[in-house]
């Protein structure tokens, strides 16, 4: 982290190379069929707050975030973006980006009902499961209860997809993960239903 302060032009070089290596990438698929979009996994976030500050990030990493965005929009294709914890003080930096969707919503980093009012259709909200309870130590009648309840909550109204909170990890029972699957089955049909 002393790098940031202490040399930024190297650490701008490294941000630089890596940013343009990635786009060059994107830019060599995003215009199959097959592809839908562009996902970036760059996790800026703890549970609590940001990994560094806003200016920082703004500084070199959303130049390329912004990039990205716009060649995937120039494709007709949705720009994802994948980051665990809590980013509200970048939210409306990523509307003014372009990102179409943030992903995973940690419910124990936002209020998922606030943060639906907030960006008001401009931003698509993935996840919301907590991983730790209720997908690895509830129980399937609580995990269905739980996905219902989030869905008649946040779901109406469009720009949600639920889904864990986070990567499944190895803790997570088989059982709980079908019983959100299935729950997610059960009442994700749209009109939603309580």
């Amino acid at each position: 982290m002393m790098g940031l302060y202490e040399n930024p032009e190297y650490i701008r070089n490294i941000c630089d190379s890596l940013g343009a290596a990635l786009f060059a990438m994107y830019e060599r698929v995003i215009g199959a069929d097959h592809i839908g979009g562009i996902w970036l996994s760059d996790d800026i976030a703890y549970t609590e707050s940001l990994i560094m500050s806003p200016d920082i990030i703004r500084k070199y990493l959303f130049p390329w975030y912004e990039k990205y965005a716009a060649l995937a929009h120039e494709y007709g294709k949705i720009f994802f973006f994948h980051s665990d914890g809590n980013q509200e003080p970048l939210l409306d930096d990523f509307v003014a980006m372009g990102f179409d969707a943030i992903h995973p919503i940690e419910p124990k980093a936002w209020d998922v009902i606030e943060l639906k009012k907030r960006v008001k259709g401009k931003l698509a909200l993935l996840g919301t499961v907590d991983m730790d309870y209720p997908l690895a130590r509830g129980s399937k009648e609580e995990i269905r209860e739980y996905v219902r309840q989030r869905i008649i909550d946040i779901a109406p109204g469009g720009g949600f997809a639920i889904g864990s909170s986070n990567s499944i990890a190895k803790y997570v029972p088989v059982e709980n993960f079908k019983a959100m699957l299935s729950a997610v089955e059960e009442f994700g049909q749209y009109p939603i239903k309580g």
